[in-house]
């Protein structure tokens, strides 16, 4: 290999908003170690790793990396670090940084589709190899089936860190563990019928993360996923997301299943932003919502287990730094049982894998012996 364009996407959001120039400042010093590496583009994750079908966003990325056409460009003596600080200077942070590209600083005699900047790109050509290391797949699809295109059409190796789904037909480096004994597939396979409610934001998250990596739907488990708004830029701008819709969805299905995944996205989606009005807003509307889930469920004898597997909009600003918190917290979660009949005291400082035991409890069935938990279900 004599040459190695690296295509870094910053975060924002996950972890601190501001974080990315001092991370590429670090790799810009490591690849001087590196005969033949360069920083070809920079993207935030909100370009880079939609995964709710904004193709607009994706595909910034993507012409960026393909065809060398962005909005921003640098010379390769610029520092790129000192380039992202000055985007922080202007109010934008490492999650929406729109893609910059870094000329190569050679004349490009070929580039007349873009003459406004005629300077060589680290772009993608026929027989290249692209490593796409995110490890997780579900952000990473939408900018992988552009990658997929170019496998026939450039003859190029695509090869990604974990499996990216059954559309993505990559080398895989490191092959997903087969787990067979989910919550989803107990329940079906004690013939209960069962459904899974999300918006969109979280499709993943209530069909394929919570099947253990399956992406078709067991026996009698219904997939009901409900279109997130396209009419706003970030969730901030309407807190309220769909959660509305989806408890309609899901006291709609109340009496047709024994079982029923509900995902509200409000509290995380909107709490990745850290705007303080919104955040309240978001947390009020699940408030509501979950009061009306609650009443359903109660007036039809049923049982709700309410859970989260994170903290975030709990914390707001970083209490060290001063700026806005936007990622995750590992603080520990509330856990609430509401049932007409069941009056159990519940375990605590307990972990997610409990939840599933939990439930089958609940539900009558058998925990599966490959589950490590244990039941949340105390005297």
């Amino acid at each position: 290999v004599t040459t190695i364009f690296l295509q870094p996407i910053l975060d924002g959001r996950d972890r601190p908003p501001t974080e990315g120039a001092q991370s590429i400042s670090k790799l810009e010093t490591a690849i001087t170690q590196i005969p033949g590496a360069h920083i070809a583009t920079i993207s935030g994750r909100y370009y880079a790793m939609d995964r709710d079908n904004n193709w607009d966003r994706t595909d910034k990325t993507w012409s960026a990396i393909l065809k060398g056409e962005a909005k921003y460009y640098l010379d390769p003596n610029d520092s790129i670090s000192e380039a992202i600080e000055r985007f922080y200077a202007e109010g934008t942070t490492d999650e929406h940084l729109e893609p910059i590209i870094i000329n190569l600083g050679e004349q490009c005699e070929t580039c007349d589709d873009h003459e406004h900047y005629p300077w060589k790109t680290g772009t993608i050509q026929e027989n290249d190899s692209v490593v796409f290391t995110n490890f997780r797949a579900d952000r990473a699809r939408q900018l992988s089936q552009r990658f997929m295109q170019l496998v026939k059409s450039h003859n190029v190796c695509f090869v990604t860190m974990a499996d990216y789904g059954k559309d993505i037909d990559s080398i895989v480096a490191y092959e997903p563990q087969t787990i067979t004994d989910t919550i989803a597939s107990t329940v079906a396979g004690a013939g209960l019928k069962q459904a899974h409610i999300a918006e969109t934001e979280k499709y993943a998250h209530a069909t394929y993360y919570l099947n253990g990596g399956r992406e078709t739907p067991h026996d009698n488990e219904e997939h009901v996923l409900i279109p997130s708004r396209k009419d706003v830029k970030t969730h901030d701008e309407a807190p309220e997301m769909m959660a509305e819709a989806i408890t309609d969805a899901a006291i709609e299905r109340l009496t047709k299943n024994d079982f029923l995944f509900i995902n509200y996205a409000n509290a995380d989606m909107v709490g990745h932003t850290a705007k303080r009005e919104a955040v309240i807003t978001a947390i009020e509307t699940v408030d509501r919502e979950v009061k009306r889930l609650t009443d359903a469920v109660l007036a039809h004898h049923g049982a709700l287990l309410i859970i989260a597997d994170h903290g975030n909009a709990e914390r707001i600003v970083d209490r060290e730094t001063g700026e806005s918190h936007t990622a995750h917290t590992t603080n520990p979660v509330p856990c609430i049982l509401v049932s007409e009949t069941l009056r159990p005291s519940l375990k605590l400082n307990r972990s997610l894998q409990d939840v599933a035991p939990t439930v089958l409890e609940i539900l009558g069935l058998t925990k599966p012996a490959s589950m490590t938990g244990t039941s949340l279900l105390g005297s």
